[in-house]
């Protein structure tokens, strides 16, 4: 797959020139960039769901496309788990369909439950496990790890390091980035830069390309300047880590919910009271995202090590 001198405008606003890149057969490449730099529409463009204004781009001959979107706009809310599944893919059997779902988390009665019933994190897992059961040989996936949680993560990363295919991902996640990037491709208004290698040696060659020399450090650095940044380190990592532990609590009461609804039957008081419960604590674990999504940003920018 390769692309040259792409450009696109909304509004008669440039939001990208001059794009560029070639993609081999077989690699993990993590697209990156400014919020606003065009990473989306650029993907959209390759799917040929937008047109771009110039340029060209190629995907090559016997390519097939699987594309996850964040948004989750494929999904039935109408259906259970296992009949969205199922009814996409109605050649496979029972067992390979709650296999595929075990793979992504959902395992006995879970794959029951109605997906209008889910969280996000929970929707998720069902779009990534549609998208993993695609006869696809290159995967598109724009901000996969969006709403999951840390076992939800851990999940999908081990079906991409399996996946044999070629992948091309927008990803915030810096961890997600180190344990899969073969290379990244570095967006910005102006084009794009391509780095081999992970996440961190991206920062390292980023930094030296773009910063100035700078002399080396003759130890006169001001003693409370370090203690400043130490502490922000601090309140920023603790902060990070009591964010995910509130996350992980509340989708385990939205867990329980989801269990008691099941159980009330035909009282549909009671289910009418579990289901504004379930939207609350989902309204509140989709503010705490809003939060983790910027600490995150902050750490990846400042390279702290969580």
């Amino acid at each position: 797959m390769e692309a040259g001198e792409l450009s696109k405008s909304f509004d008669g606003k440039k939001i990208f020139s001059n794009a560029g890149f070639y993609v081999k057969k077989g690699e993990k490449v993590f697209l990156l960039g400014d919020n606003g730099c065009g990473k989306t529409t650029l993907l959209k463009i390759i799917l040929g769901k937008l047109k771009q204004d110039e340029g060209w781009y190629k995907i090559g001959a016997n390519i097939h496309i699987g594309y996850y979107d964040q948004l989750q706009q494929s999904l039935d809310m109408t259906k259970t788990i296992i009949d969205e599944v199922w009814d996409k893919y109605p050649g496979l059997t029972a067992t390979q369909v709650r296999n595929a779902l075990a793979a992504f988390l959902f395992r006995g009665e879970e794959v029951f439950k109605d997906i209008s019933t889910l969280s996000g994190g929970e929707r998720a897992r069902v779009a990534l496990t549609e998208v993993m059961l695609e006869s696809v040989n290159l995967l598109i996936m724009d901000e996969p790890t969006n709403h999951l949680d840390i076992r939800s993560r851990e999940a999908l990363e081990e079906a991409l390091a399996d996946y044999d295919g070629t992948l091309l991902m927008v990803s915030h996640d810096r961890y997600f980035i180190n344990k899969l990037a073969d290379r990244i491709l570095y967006m910005t208004s102006s084009g794009i830069k391509s780095f081999l290698g992970s996440y961190d040696e991206f920062i390292e060659k980023h930094r030296v390309q773009s910063s100035p020399a700078k002399k080396a450090d003759s130890g006169s650095s001001d003693y409370m300047e370090r203690k400043q940044r130490e502490a922000k380190k601090r309140k920023t990592l603790n902060r990070y880590k009591k964010l995910e532990q509130e996350i992980t609590d509340l989708e385990e009461e939205v867990e329980k919910l989801n269990s008691e609804a099941e159980k009330a039957g035909a009282d549909y008081v009671r289910l009418a009271e579990i289901g504004t419960e379930i939207e609350q604590k989902q309204a509140a674990i989709d503010k705490l995202f809003e939060e983790w999504e910027e600490i995150q940003a902050v750490i990846e920018e400042e390279g702290y090590e969580v």
